[in-house]
């Protein structure tokens, strides 16, 4: 069967084409290695990944249901994912909940191995997060915590090159950040990396930055010693915009690689309506600069964030009438991403015939072969919405005008199986 894949570029324009690709993610690429600000796999060519985070597996919220063979099955099939987090409880504010709670720590242990096993079943790579805040006062306990976690982690699953550790969710901070990241956030890292690397020397590490892992560019200022970290950083499109990608370029500028290891399409309480405009503009953000992303959450609760109504089970097989308007948006965008291949402007060689493209601010011209077969085209924006329909007839180009800022997708219809363009406007 053609499938499609999608590589990223590093400037505004993305082309797609059709070809047989069987491979997963972890076959593709390999084991995952920071160089320079991007990520890159085995082959030394960028990566940016994409999937979805689950819900922290505390008392009353419900998240430990999804902790499943068959939830990890459904987003790998239906969803397109190319990786999953496991963000495994710390411990909880009321002391309850938690690998660091003795009666709960091997129902923590047990929930990571469930999704950890099925990632490495699928060919999909895992973060496995050490789901903590920035406790006051508890920082030595937290510390030994998660040396202890992640060294379990590490013991039986660091020979996989699926797994990425993310070594602390969302430290705080309070005033002077840079003090707080020099003093107490990097000294963590530090720590909790020199219990991984003995064991795993090579696997992919991504570490929390200050103000809920917003930070990313005092981080980047400030760099952890280990060639093979990348830094966390955290958005909800309906309350961070510009100031936090401002945050992100100028890390970028400073070397370091970024991992959004979490974001929404809501506000950063987790509810809200969802902002579309924002999201599309972050995603854009991230596919310019190959940022690999999980969004927050698969799960069934009440808030807007859940990918799914609370009336959906955990067993897969999520319709539509199981999503939420932010799960819809995610799973199409995943499935779009999944069928859509980029590169920079230039002729693409596609089930034997080649496509051009060229875009300006407003607009973009696709240039056919002479027998190219097409009949019919659709434009349409990534949540599937068609914008215009019309004839492609026997002429070498087709050229599209007064097109808004985003990402646009056009499909051309012939008589052999169709093929999806698609193109940045206006970036």
């Amino acid at each position: 069967m053609g499938k499609n894949l999608l590589l990223c570029s590093a400037v505004s324009i993305f082309v797609c084409c059709t070809f047989t690709f069987a491979q997963t993610p972890v076959e593709k690429h390999g084991r995952l290695q920071v160089q320079g600000n991007r990520i890159v796999g085995e082959h030394g060519n960028p990566v940016q990944l994409r999937g979805m985070s689950l819900f922290w597996p505390i008392r009353n919220w419900g998240g430990q249901h999804f902790f499943t063979d068959n939830a990890i099955n459904d987003l790998v099939d239906n969803w397109k994912v190319d990786l999953v987090r496991a963000p495994i409880a710390a411990r909880t504010m009321d002391g309850l909940v938690g690998y660091m709670v003795d009666r709960d720590r091997e129902t923590q242990l047990g929930l990571m191995r469930t999704v950890v096993n099925a990632a490495i079943r699928r060919g999909i790579y895992v973060i496995v997060d050490f789901h903590a805040y920035d406790q006051t006062g508890e920082t030595d306990e937290i510390i030994q915590g998660a040396k202890e976690f992640f060294t379990t982690v590490a013991t039986e699953y660091g020979h996989h090159p699926n797994i990425i550790y993310e070594t602390l969710n969302e430290p705080i901070g309070m005033g002077n950040l840079h003090q707080y990241w020099a003093d107490d956030i990097k000294p963590y890292h530090e720590q909790v990396i020199a219990a991984i690397r003995p064991i795993d020397p090579h696997n992919l590490i991504v570490a929390g930055t200050p103000t809920w892992s917003q930070r990313v560019d005092i981080a980047a200022a400030n760099p952890i010693d280990d060639k093979n970290v990348a830094y966390s950083l955290h958005f909800y499109a309906a309350s961070h915009g510009n100031t936090q990608r401002g945050y992100a370029q100028n890390a970028l500028d400073s070397g370091a690689a970024i991992f959004v290891t979490e974001w929404g399409t809501v506000t950063h309480t987790g509810d809200g309506a969802i902002n579309l405009s924002s999201t599309r503009t972050w995603l854009a953000f991230m596919d310019q600069n190959q940022i690999s992303w999980a969004n927050w959450s698969l799960i069934n609760n009440f808030r807007s964030s859940s990918a799914l109504v609370t009336s959906a089970l955990p067993h897969g097989n999520w319709g539509d009438e199981m999503l939420t308007a932010s799960g819809k948006f995610i799973r199409d965008t995943l499935r779009a991403y999944h069928e859509t291949v980029s590169v920079a402007n230039k002729t693409i060689q596609s089930n034997n015939s080649s496509i051009g493209l060229v875009t300006t601010p407003k607009g973009l011209t696709l240039s056919l072969p002479r027998e190219h077969g097409f009949r019919s085209y659709e434009l349409f924006r990534i949540d599937g919405r068609i914008a215009r329909r019309g004839s492609v007839g026997g002429v070498g180009e087709l050229k599209l005008s007064d097109l808004s800022k985003g990402v646009w997708f056009v499909r051309l219809v012939g008589k052999r199986e169709a093929e999806v363009v698609s193109a940045v406007i206006g970036r």
